[in-house]
């Protein structure tokens, strides 16, 4: 979305973007993941200010925010993920899955 603001000396043209991708390997493939399933948010923010003196000499001013976030989930065989990393990384198990992949 952008909006476009213009008079005789000066223009502010400013604008939002927003975006929201869901990552998932559908279990009945019964594939192993290569992409891990995950949620992506994307949102952007930007503002241009044009300002015009004279016919000569213009100015410009201009801000941007983007902001990107992923919520990612790794699926491990139990027997692998008890093996290599229970012991390790408690904190990154989140629950079990009755799914056979």
């Amino acid at each position: 979305m952008v909006h476009l603001i213009e008079r005789t000396n000066w223009s502010l043209e400013s604008g939002i973007s927003a975006a929201f991708q869901d990552n998932f390997p559908d279990p009945a493939t019964k594939a192993r993941r290569l992409i891990p399933d995950y949620y992506r948010y994307d949102g952007g923010a930007f503002s241009v200010f044009k300002y015009r003196f004279n016919s000569k000499l213009n100015v410009e001013a201009a801000a941007r925010y983007d902001f990107s976030r992923y919520d990612a989930y790794k699926y491990y065989d139990s027997d692998k993920w008890n093996e290599n990393y229970a012991d390790i990384f408690p904190q990154f198990f989140v629950s079990e899955s009755e799914a056979e992949l």
